[in-house]
């Protein structure tokens, strides 16, 4: 080190930000899971409009469903959650549907 000249007390530049401003290119690492694109991304909850859309059923059949118990829904707030795997057995536990026969004319 030269004569006269005092070592630094600053802390290095960890920012990206700063680093840019001295004409430095940092590579910036985050400390976060990289971003995933949302077909990738199955969400873990439906909100009540989204669970009538992915089921295909009405507000009011949804509702009547977490009224009798038959879906279990989570409060968040305001917010209303249906958990994908509380619609999958929801929706897995409705009646079959059971074709009316057929009378075959006698020929």
């Amino acid at each position: 080190m030269p004569r006269g000249v005092q070592p630094s007390t600053k802390k290095p530049v960890t920012s990206r930000r700063h680093a840019r401003k001295r004409g430095e290119e940092r590579p910036f690492v985050s400390r976060q899971l990289a971003p995933l694109a949302p077909e990738q991304v199955e969400p873990l909850a439906y909100t009540i409009d989204e669970a009538c859309l992915i089921a295909r059923v009405g507000r009011n059949s949804l509702y009547k469903a977490v009224d009798s118990g038959a879906l279990r829904a989570r409060k968040l707030g305001k917010k209303t959650l249906i958990l994908r795997e509380d619609l999958l057995r929801w929706l897995g536990e409705l009646p079959r549907y059971e074709p009316k026969r057929r009378l075959v004319a006698a020929e």
